[in-house]
């Protein structure tokens, strides 16, 4: 969150505090970082910030979710090692495919998108 934009949304900087109020636990999911002007710069992370670099390592590893095209869906490292879960009898999995899926049933990507290096999950 840039300074120089929550300074410009009154609203927002009161919900931003009641929600800090309310919500101490979620605080080692906030980085905050001061700026030579004196100003706060924040980081909000879905992962606690003990664990975002160890996931910034796969998402920016090309043999994992970095692509020369963005982020895959799905890591690549499941091309060579598919997802399989054993069910009533049945086996379910989620297999890497970097082009067009070879089933029926794939993750709503856009058309042409899985020729771009994005993969389909099928099951």
């Amino acid at each position: 969150m840039e300074p120089k934009i929550v300074d410009r949304l009154p609203g927002f900087q009161a919900a931003w505090s009641g929600f800090l109020n309310n919500n101490a636990n979620l605080r080692n999911h906030i980085d905050e970082q001061r700026l030579p002007d004196g100003s706060v710069r924040r980081l909000l992370s879905v992962v606690s910030l003990q664990r975002l670099p160890r996931m910034m390592r796969y998402l920016l590893d090309e043999d994992e979710f970095l692509s020369p095209y963005g982020l895959r869906a799905l890591s690549r490292y499941h091309r060579k090692h598919p997802y399989r879960l054993p069910i009533d009898g049945y086996e379910q999995g989620v297999d890497y495919e970097p082009a067009e899926s070879t089933t029926g049933l794939s993750a709503a990507i856009p058309t042409g998108a899985g020729r771009s290096g994005f993969p389909s999950i099928s099951c």
